[in-house]
């Protein structure tokens, strides 16, 4: 919950987040700022970030969680 309230603005973009095998995918909305996304969150260790298209996968998880 720290790191949620540190990192607000960047998660204010953010609209859904589900895992996905060993990454979590972050859907966000039309305002979405990759590169800010990117300085906020490059600072914690670990982390990496990679900007992708959706897939069927993708689709497959947002028609489930109607």
């Amino acid at each position: 919950l720290q790191v949620a309230f540190q990192f607000r603005p960047a998660i204010a973009q953010a609209t859904d987040c589900y895992p996905f095998g060993e990454w979590h995918h972050i859907v966000t909305d039309g305002s979405f700022n990759p590169d800010m996304f990117i300085r906020e969150f490059e600072r914690i260790d670990g982390l990496e970030i990679t900007p992708v298209e959706p897939t069927i996968e993708d689709m497959f998880i947002k028609l489930m969680k109607r």
